[in-house]
């Protein structure tokens, strides 16, 4: 199994994501519903891996909203892969210890030898990771160049 553990804050939204919000005229209302909380274009880079890589939310998100909103968040967005938001990171662990909790969700998951890849704009907890890990800058968010190593890292 191919997993993509997936951050959104400084991955599929930066500060211009918020900057647009700002201008926009109901902003209160469209802060309030999530859906324009995320960067089209970085959300569409997604759709550019290979299918049969599965999406698990490592997110900060996933203590405000449940992996059904998530989808329908990124859908909303331009994300058209179907199946492949396959959940989250629990949400039961404190979550300044992202990098454990990906090894704990690593250990649970049933797949045999499941290979993975982190996206995310906080390295602090990953050493654990470190050779499966992709930084973001979270000032610029996804690009191309990241889809690029996942799709390496996970042959």
């Amino acid at each position: 199994m191919r997993i993509l553990f997936l951050d959104i804050d400084g991955v599929l939204n930066t500060p211009g994501t918020y900057a647009r919000l700002q201008a926009m005229s109901k902003e209160r209302k469209v802060l309030d519903s999530g859906y324009y909380l995320f960067d089209k274009k970085r959300v569409k880079l997604l759709n550019e891996l290979n299918s049969n890589v599965h999406i698990i939310i490592s997110s900060s998100w996933r203590f405000i909203y449940t992996v059904n909103d998530v989808y329908k968040m990124l859908y909303y967005n331009g994300y058209r892969r179907k199946g492949t938001l396959l959940g989250m990171v629990s949400r039961n662990i404190v979550q300044d210890y992202r990098g454990i909790e990906i090894y704990n969700c690593l250990t649970s998951i049933k797949a045999k030898d499941p290979n993975y890849v982190i996206l995310d704009d906080d390295s602090s907890a990953m050493r654990v990771h470190e050779d499966r890990f992709i930084y973001v800058n979270g000032s610029i968010g996804l690009m191309q160049s990241h889809i690029d190593k996942v799709q390496k890292l996970l042959k």
